[in-house]
């Protein structure tokens, strides 16, 4: 991070305890925020999280870090954790909508690939359901509450020969209009001026605090 951001960020983040905007929109007509935030209780899964707000409260959070790849030594990003709402069905099917059919965690996924963009990361690699240290995502039943491993494949994530990672590619697919119905391509068109609105605002945010 020393590397990439002007010490601003740094104190903001960690010595302040501030959030940094990055993108902003409504819900409901009522805020809808994502920010960057350390939250010290966090610490396991990753350095700083990637938090959507609504109304000022964080109901998605990805938490990740900065490291350089051994391979090649390129920066990359790894994925901790992703959590949701505990209660927050009606909520969520409700901002789907919103969002032109887009959910809300691929929403906050989409962010993170804008952050990575920003920064010139390449590559992301997500934590496995193997890989999570916590496991608190696992019911008393045993059976998962959050399946990460399928929601990394449907985002396109290969899974790495360490079994603890799958490797995400920064770019998302994006269906052409011919790709799609009819029917379905008013909608797709107006996810993805949300969508490149959001980047823009990143990369913009982001951009104020590189040096």
């Amino acid at each position: 991070m020393e590397e990439l951001f002007k010490p601003e960020l740094m104190d903001k983040l960690y010595s302040k305890g501030e959030m940094v905007q990055l993108w902003e929109d409504s819900y409901d007509d009522r805020p809808l925020t994502l920010q960057l935030w350390f939250h010290a209780g966090q610490r396991k899964e990753g350095c700083m999280s990637l938090a959507l707000f609504y109304e000022g409260e964080p109901l998605y959070q990805i938490m990740f870090w900065l490291a350089k790849n051994k391979t090649d030594g390129k920066n990359v990003i790894y994925i901790g954790a992703l959590q949701g709402p505990q209660n927050g069905n009606e909520l969520i099917k409700g901002m789907t909508k919103a969002f032109f059919g887009y959910r809300t965690k691929n929403l906050m996924f989409y962010g993170l690939r804008c952050f990575a963009k920003a920064i010139g990361v390449e590559n992301i690699f997500a934590v496995t359901n193997d890989g999570y240290y916590a496991m608190n995502h696992v019911r008393v039943d045993r059976k998962l509450k959050t399946d990460f491993g399928a929601f990394w494949q449907e985002c396109e994530g290969v899974i790495c020969s360490d079994r603890r990672f799958y490797i995400m590619p920064t770019a998302e697919h994006r269906k052409s209009m011919e790709e799609l119905k009819p029917s379905k391509r008013a909608q797709h068109r107006r996810r993805f001026a949300k969508m490149d609105e959001m980047k823009a605002a990143v990369k913009s945010a982001v951009d104020s605090y590189k040096k």
